[in-house]
């Protein structure tokens, strides 16, 4: 988190301080870290272990760091102490805390079409999107007061924007410019999650995302594509892990989203890339009442743990599909 938050600095006239801070994150976890495998970090020879934070974000926090000033070869040494600790099954996957999925280590991309609940009310709701986003993109006050850029230090430069349909299963204000996208969402309750977004993501031509791992993967995560650039091809793309795609007309992607991914998009392209985002719970969690407890129950369209468990179970066949058919 502290790397990401020093790497918001956009004058370029202030990127060597960024790297002298980030440099200073990494001594700093070094340090802490060679103390500890001294075993100096016995609370009465080291109080400030009583303030440290958990060892996942410790860990993301210097690997990303690391990551950020290039030195990847190095990063990855630091998320596999990760994996050594039982912390995670995979370094590139990264969550601040790993839930137990059926899932085999280090899968990144699935098909869309597992996940019918979720894909087929999304494409669905395309048409009213794209209609609401081209209004949206015109309209000056919309524009003004809707749309946020990206703040948590995942990219340089204001070319990445973002708007807030839906922020921990509840509509947001957002909404009464986008009534029929809203409306639409609201028969989605795969979305309705304690801890998830659904939102619009717009990139203009050039933006090129860091490398970052979700926190948790309680949840996966569904892009439905909205505008692509032009010309459409492989030099815009999503990084997960070792696997790479490029988004197509009128299809989603899902990944998981608490493994390392990054962006690129492609800086001679006509036009932005515009996507829908949209978390849902992980239907490969081993335990029902996790995939439960996911969820906000209650308000609108009455969602019941009763309802979401019966959820789990009809998709349950999921959890016995292999690396291969996913």
């Amino acid at each position: 988190m502290m790397a990401r938050k020093l790497a918001t600095v956009r004058d370029p006239k202030q990127r060597s301080q960024e790297r002298s801070a980030l440099l200073a994150v990494v001594d700093g976890f070094s340090r802490a870290a060679a103390a500890r495998d001294r075993g100096s970090t016995q609370r009465s020879q080291y109080p400030q272990a009583n303030f440290a934070q958990p060892a996942t974000l410790s860990l993301r926090g210097w690997g990303d760091a690391l990551a950020w000033l290039g030195r990847t070869e190095e990063a990855h040494k630091v998320f596999n102490r990760g994996v050594a600790g039982g912390l995670w099954r995979s370094a590139w996957c990264r969550p601040e805390r790993e839930y137990r999925t059926s899932l085999p280590p280090a899968s990144f991309f699935f098909d869309s079409k597992l996940f019918p609940h979720v894909t087929q009310p999304l494409l669905a709701a395309l048409g009213p999107l794209h209609e609401e986003l081209l209004a949206g993109l015109q309209d000056k006050k919309i524009s003004e007061t809707s749309w946020r850029p990206e703040s948590a230090g995942l990219h340089v430069g204001n070319t990445w924007q973002q708007l807030a349909l839906m922020v921990d299963g509840r509509l947001t204000s957002n909404c009464k410019h986008w009534p029929k996208s809203c409306s639409a969402l609201a028969h989605v309750p795969a979305t309705r999650l304690r801890m998830g977004q659904v939102k619009l993501s717009v990139m203009k031509p050039g933006t090129v995302v860091r490398p970052h791992a979700g926190p948790t993967n309680a949840r996966l995560r569904m892009h439905c594509t909205l505008l692509l650039p032009s010309p459409s091809d492989n030099r815009t793309y999503l990084r997960v892990g070792t696997e790479t795609r490029s988004w197509l007309p009128d299809s989603c992607l899902v990944f998981d989203e608490s493994c390392e991914h990054s962006v690129s998009v492609d800086a001679e392209a006509q036009g932005p890339r515009v996507v829908l985002i949209a978390d849902f719970a992980n239907p490969f969690l081993e335990a029902k009442q996790e995939y439960i407890e996911a969820h906000v129950l209650g308000g609108e369209g009455a969602l019941t743990a009763e309802g979401v468990g019966r959820e789990w179970e009809t998709l349950r066949a999921l959890r016995g599909h292999n690396k291969e058919e996913l």
